[in-house]
């Protein structure tokens, strides 16, 4: 069972670099129906990965933790990371 979320994400258009730690509980809130896009999953608004496709449930991220559900590169230089507890 998933206790938390975290995000590290960092954006090449802008340089910066953002660290999110979430209770699941509050996930589950925010996203019940779990999540379409990266850009979703950083809780930020106009990131570049807004568009970049996800497709995962709150089940699928539950099911799996403790685990690294996303490590992506975008062409762009950005990088994403998603893990569960």
């Amino acid at each position: 069972m998933a206790h938390s979320l975290h995000t590290v994400v960092f954006e090449s258009r802008t340089g910066r670099l953002v660290r999110i730690n979430l209770p699941f509980r509050v996930v589950r809130l925010m996203h019940p129906n779990g999540f379409t896009y990266l850009g979703e999953l950083t809780f930020l608004e106009d990131t570049e990965f807004d568009s970049d496709r996800a497709l995962l449930t709150l089940d699928d991220l539950e099911r799996h933790a403790p685990t690294l559900v996303v490590d992506h590169r975008h062409p762009d230089g950005g990088r994403f990371l998603v893990w569960v507890e």
